[in-house]
Parts: structure tokens; sequence; C-alpha cells
């Protein structure tokens, strides 16, 4: 499988250059290698596989031996981490998920450590699997890498209506012009409360309708005090109905208590009551409050989850400008309480005078810093539509630069449009079945394998007592 060699048989420069070495070996010998105490033989085996992220004129297997305490494991991790600062696409497998997970949580200690922008960057790295039999909710550092939870937090945060774009023109549009949208809340609330008087109306109509189909079928009989009784029955019916009815309301009044107040509001018998409608300065506050909330949660989404080739590092600077800006004028916006028309006049410019002036003249300030920071950043980009579960997922595995996995699982990335992997990692490859090394070795576009482990290893971990006691005893009698 990996023999492929380029038409002209020549050897490639790279390969044979000691000078290429040294220079990879100078590049990463700051940041990873110094710093990480390896022994001379732990710094020959990751130059000589970073070595081969370069190399291109023919496949190759590489094998990384050692016995149990040599230092492969930590190998490993700086390795990976190696090979995510090159960008070089890889796949790192292993036998079982204990074994993935292992590999996994100790790449991300490097990530983690080395980061000073906290999660960016992670979208560069992706694990996926049985979520339930990797325990990933039980762990939030691998959550955040874990293609189902990803694919979740990208399509909340590309969602149309209430997603990164239209939170960011929503505030946009508050700082702006917000005796507009506070015109539009009015509106929202006067349609709400027709809203629920339409609702009650059809109710009171299917109730009557229901009442008459039982009456029909209950006029066949003639007698009547059995009609005496049904008209009891029919109104004991009618009151469970609105019992029913009394509950589910209640069920949704308990669901809108979680929300925020700017979202929804409570209803009452399908109404809006008039004291919960906000005052112009209560809405612009509590709205401004939700939004810029909602946006900082949106923004570490998405520079958490997308791939660094998608999301710039200026780009999440200016996020973070953003939010920094937002904070800096909710103070200022929550210290003015001059009512509805002192605060509009505010947030129009208007010139003030009098002790508070300089107050509101860096309130003012400061929303129109804000205004200008919210029309810098992006609105688009270049992802999929994520209500396509399946071009989701393909669009987070075919970009990011570390995939993390199973042996068997990885042939789920055999399908079309997904970037080649370049690089292939086994660990604990002695423990793998031949016919299972077979499914990732044939994944397009793989030019290089490295397999790491040790043929004597102790095999997988007997969970079992009974068969540990088994072994206990027949080793004790000295029975083989």
């Amino acid at each position: 499988m990996l023999c492929l060699i380029l038409q002209d048989g020549q050897d490639c420069s790279h390969c044979l250059s000691e000078v290429n070495k040294s220079a990879t070996l100078s590049g990463m010998e700051e940041t990873i290698i110094s710093s990480s105490n390896l022994n001379d033989s732990q710094q020959d085996a990751i130059v000589s596989c970073i070595g081969l992220s370069e190399c291109q004129h023919q496949s190759t297997v590489k094998l990384i031996w050692g016995p149990p305490g040599t230092g492969k494991t930590k190998m490993i991790g700086l390795l990976l981490f190696s090979l995510l600062k090159l960008k070089c696409r890889t796949l790192t497998c292993a036998p079982t998920n204990i074994a993935v997970l292992e590999v996994t949580s100790r790449l991300l200690r490097l990530v983690t450590d080395s980061h000073e922008d906290d999660t960016y960057g992670l979208g560069d790295i992706i694990l996926f699997g049985n979520g339930k039999r990797m325990k990933i909710s039980e762990n939030d550092d691998l959550e955040d890498i874990f293609l189902g939870h990803r694919v979740k937090v990208l399509e909340y945060c590309f969602s149309p209506s209430n997603g990164w774009k239209h939170t960011v023109d929503s505030l946009i549009n508050l700082l702006e012009d917000p005796e507009n949208q506070y015109r539009r809340y009015l509106e929202n609330m006067e349609k709400k409360n027709e809203e629920g008087e339409r609702e009650d109306q059809e109710d009171e109509m299917l109730e009557i309708e229901e009442i008459n189909n039982k009456k029909e079928k209950d006029e066949v009989v003639n007698d009547q005090n059995k009609k005496g009784r049904n008209r009891v029955l029919l109104q004991a019916l009618k009151d469970d109905m609105k019992k029913e009815k009394q509950k589910q309301k209640q069920k949704v009044f308990s669901h809108q208590e979680n929300l925020t107040k700017c979202e929804e509001k409570e209803y009452k018998d399908g109404k809006v009551n008039k004291e919960d409608i906000l005052s112009f300065e209560e809405f612009v506050k509590e709205w401004f409050k939700f939004l810029s909330a909602k946006l900082d949660i949106l923004i570490a989404g998405l520079y958490t989850h997308l791939p660094t080739s998608i999301i710039s590092l200026e780009v999440v600077k200016s996020m973070t400008r953003a939010v920094d800006s937002l904070s800096c004028l909710k103070p200022l916006l929550y210290s003015v309480s001059v009512g509805d028309e002192g605060l509009k006049q505010v947030l129009n410019d208007f010139e003030n005078e009098g002790s508070s002036a300089g107050q509101f003249s860096r309130l003012s300030f400061m929303r129109n810093y804000c205004i200008q920071t919210l029309n810098s950043l992006p609105r688009e980009f270049e992802v999929p539509n994520f209500f396509d579960n399946r071009a989701a997922r393909y669009f987070c595995l075919g970009n990011a630069c570390l995939v993390f996995c199973t042996a068997s699982s990885s042939a789920k990335l055999h399908t079309e449009g997904v970037t080649p992997i370049k690089l292939l990692v086994i660990d604990e490859a002695a423990q793998l079945k031949e016919c299972e090394s077979t499914i990732p070795l044939q994944l397009s576009g793989l030019r290089h394998a490295i397999l790491i482990g040790d043929e004597r290893q102790l095999p997988a971990m007997v969970q079992s007592k009974v068969i540990k006691f088994i072994f206990l005893a027949t080793h004790l009698l000295g029975y083989s």
C-alpha cells in the first residue's frame, strides 16, 4: 500500500540533506524540544518523523520501538505538537478508545500550556468516535475538540435567526437607532397580545366542537335522565380540559422563567401583562446586556471550533476588542438614569449641560467606538450550510490538522472531497490487528505511516475479577 515512488525515481533532497534535518531541529528546538528534556534518541525520532512532512519522493513506513518507561508516550505527544505547528495534516489512531483518549489528552495538555490566546487553534484538532464510550461529557477539554459537540456549537453560531451575524447586526441596530428597535419591540408585544386572543378563541371553538360531537353521539339515548347525566359528564370533561390546559400553560411559564426578560415574556391567559412591558430605558439596558453576553459566547464558539485556516488570529483579536469595548460601555450605560427622554438625547449625541455632561460625553464616545468596532467584524465565513449535519461534519473533519480516532473508526474518513491525510501515526501498534491496520492505511493521499509500540508489551488490561483470580492462582501454583 505504501510503496508509491515518483516517476523520476530520484530521492528528494530533503531526505538526504543533513542541513535540512538540522534546520528542522533548530526550528522546533526553542519552542518544543529543548524545553522538554528529551534525550538524543527521542530527539532523533521526532526530527526523523518531522522530516516526513517535507518528503515527496516516496511513501515510507517508520517504526518507533521502545520498552516500557523509555518515553514513547511523551515523544508521541511532542511529535504531534510539532506536526500541528507545521500544519501537517495527520491522522492518529490506536486500537482502543482508552489509548486514543490518552494520546489526545497528552497533546491537549501541551497545546493548552502553550496557548496565549485561550482556546484559539483548537479548531485544528478533532476527535471523533462513540461519545458515550469515550465519556466525553465528563471531560470539558475533550468536549471542545469532539466532533459531535463541535457541529452543535457551529450550528448555533451560524444560525440565521439567532447566530453570529444576527447578533452583531442586532447590537449595531440597538446602538445606532434604539428608538426604532424599541418601537419594533412594542409592536411585537402588541402582536403577541393579538395572537393570544386568537388562540383563546380557537381553543374555545375546539372545546365547543368536541362537546357538540360528544352530544351527537349521546343523542341516540332518549332517556331524559341519561341526557342529564351526559350533560354533567360533558361539563366535567370541559373542566378537565381547562385544568389540563392550565397545567400546560404553567409548564410554559416555568420554562420561560429561565429565559431572559428581553427574549420572552410571561403570558397570562395568552396575553402580555402591561406591567411586564419594559420602558425605553429598561429596554435599552436589558437588551444590550443580553446581546453583549450572547456575543461573548458566540465569539468563544467561533474561535474555539473554527480551524485557523478559516478564522485568522487578527480576526480573533478584533472580536476580543469588540467584547472589551462593550464591557466598557456597559457600566457607563447603567450609570445613566435620566428617564426615557434623557437617555434618548444621550444616545442621539445631543449636547448635555450640567454636572453629568462629562459622563454623558464618555457614554456617547464609547457608544460610537463600539459601533465602529462591531462594523469592522466579518459577517460571513467560508463555511457550508450548517443546517446540513452531514456537510458540517465533513467540513470539520476535512479542515482539521490533527484527527484522532480508533483504527476502525477511520473508515469514516474514506469520503470524497475531504482534504487528504498526509501522515498516519498509530500508537500501540503492536496491539492492533493486521486487518484493522489496513483501514487507515488505505486512505487516499496518505504518503507516510509511523508505527509506535512494543511487540513485547502486555496485552489489553483484563477487568474481570474472576479471570484475574484464575490468572493469579495459576501463576502462584507454577502453571504456565
